[in-house]
């Protein structure tokens, strides 16, 4: 590729587009921004330079970033009504039909009959950060996105260009604009299935890691109240706050039998107006670290396996 442009954004250096992991530690020893609170913040911030809602995204903890999605693009527009065409440089506002909706895949229900299904949109998030990682399109070592634009003689940072791109998104011609075509820096020819197939071969460790890292977060959440001392408000408000998190993001993972996170941390928020003062911290707090370090540790194990799985990749 020629003219080539690589722009950081939401990212940092050394970041992969599979999971949304914590920062790394501060250097006065303090944790970084943890997972659960960076996929919060990327996705506010991207809605916030798109020009769009919340709700025009897919937030995932499988991702290190929000996938717009594309079934919510209103029909006769070439793209979502309001968007920011400043944004038009980056790979995820181009994505092509085979990219950005999801697969009829073939699967097998419980009983083992051959059945027909779309694929997730979990599952299609993964696909889509592997395949726009594969086409270098995004790069890990330095964080940085291709600049569609760039690529095809726009600038981005020159407000005719911005003015161009934003008639062409309601509606105006531009050869150039009417040329760009994502499949031809993304698609396999020889092998144009290969990322489904790898993201149904790695997809229940991605989700298990998920499980790892926002346990490991949440806990830390915990940890950190203690360590601060925080008051009975703030304590039973953190609990409440983490226990909603866990229900949402890794509600699924087991700690038992056929007990779950979801269940358990949704419990334990139960327990915490019943309970005084000097009972938060022995009680609700207590109980709470010790369902969410048997998920962080249970589930290690996958995140160090996708790990390894990408250090052989890049040999």
């Amino acid at each position: 590729m020629e003219n080539i442009v690589h722009r950081q954004y939401l990212t940092r250096a050394g970041e992969g587009l599979l999971l949304t992991q914590a920062d790394p530690d501060n250097p006065d020893g303090s944790p970084g921004a943890p997972s659960f609170l960076k996929m919060a913040e990327r996705l506010d911030q991207f809605a916030t330079d798109s020009g769009l809602d919340t709700g025009a995204f897919m937030s995932s903890p499988l991702a290190a970033v929000p996938l717009p999605l594309y079934p919510k693009i209103e029909s006769g527009r070439r793209r979502w009504d309001g968007l920011n065409p400043q944004l038009m440089w980056h790979p995820l506002m181009w994505l092509h039909d085979r990219l950005a909706y999801p697969y009829l895949l073939e699967d097998v229900d419980e009983n083992g009959a051959e059945i027909e299904r779309l694929e997730s949109p979990d599952e299609l998030i993964v696909r889509v950060m592997l395949e726009l990682t594969r086409a270098n399109l995004y790069n890990p070592d330095n964080g940085g996105w291709v600049d569609i634009l760039a690529l095809n003689g726009l600038d981005v940072t020159d407000s005719s260009d911005v003015a161009r791109v934003g008639a062409w998104l309601d509606g105006g011609s531009d050869p150039t604009l009417d040329g760009i075509n994502l499949a031809e820096l993304v698609d396999d020819r020889d092998e144009p299935d290969w990322a489904i197939h790898t993201t149904q071969a790695i997809f229940q460790d991605v989700v298990c890691a998920s499980w790892h890292i926002v346990a490991t977060d949440l806990a830390q959440t915990l940890r950190s109240g203690r360590e601060d001392h925080y008051g009975p408000e703030e304590t039973r408000l953190s609990i409440s706050l983490v226990a909603q998190v866990a229900e949402s993001e890794i509600g699924d993972a087991v700690i038992a039998g056929d007990l779950n996170l979801g269940t358990r941390m949704k419990s334990i928020a139960a327990t915490v107006g019943h309970v005084s003062d000097t009972e938060l911290n022995s009680g609700p707090v207590q109980d709470a670290l010790e369902a969410l370090t048997v998920i962080s540790q249970g589930y290690s194990q996958h995140l160090d396996l996708l790990e390894n799985l990408d250090e052989e990749a890049a040999v």
